[in-house]
């Protein structure tokens, strides 16, 4: 097992190596949590208790499984990874966010989080277990009897599809561009 510690400025962390222990050190971090960049089956722990962290778990990921303290989790994905975070009450954590391809979730506190997942409040001792198989969609995020919320959360996606011209596109050995000119 190894530690991977990051600097003080504002991190973008992609725990993904299994028997690893992230640690962001100072500095407001993210951490992007995904299936799709997590080793399958790995055991990986996050720790972090300084600056405004937040812990973004990205649009479709599935909680198979769910456990709480009063300020640690230990969530496993669907893929069986098994994340441990410890200093939790410290973090924020955003559903279906994902600062990498620019999606904006819905931000929770940490016992927020907890009762997202089933618990009626986090456990003052022991540990809880909280709902199984669990997706994480920027819907359900949201959809919590809130209906004007929703449709804010519609009106925000559609303003961040991408557009472009990809006609001069790829690009070709010997092509240049020049300093202004667009693509």
């Amino acid at each position: 097992s190894s530690t991977l510690n990051f600097n003080e400025g504002k991190n973008i962390i992609i725990p993904s190596v299994n028997g690893t222990t992230y640690r962001g050190l100072s500095g407001d971090d993210i951490y992007i949590i995904s299936t799709l960049t997590t080793e399958p089956n790995s055991k990986i722990e996050i720790i972090d208790s300084q600056g405004n962290n937040i812990i973004q778990i990205i649009d479709g990921v599935i909680i198979t499984k769910s456990l709480f303290t009063s300020d640690a989790t230990r969530i496993t994905l669907s893929n069986g990874s098994v994340l441990t975070i410890n200093g939790a009450d410290k973090f924020i954590f955003e559903l279906a966010g994902n600062i990498a391809d620019g999606s904006k979730g819905i931000k929770k506190t940490f016992s927020e989080f907890a009762e997202f997942m089933g618990l009626d409040s986090l456990p003052s001792s022991g540990s809880v277990s909280g709902n199984q198989n669990t997706t994480i969609q920027s819907n359900t995020a949201v959809n919590e009897g809130n209906e004007e919320e929703t449709q804010n959360a519609s009106t925000e996606n559609s303003s961040r599809n991408l557009k472009s011209d990809l006609s001069k596109l790829p690009i070709q050995n010997g092509d240049t561009i020049k300093t202004g000119e667009s693509l």
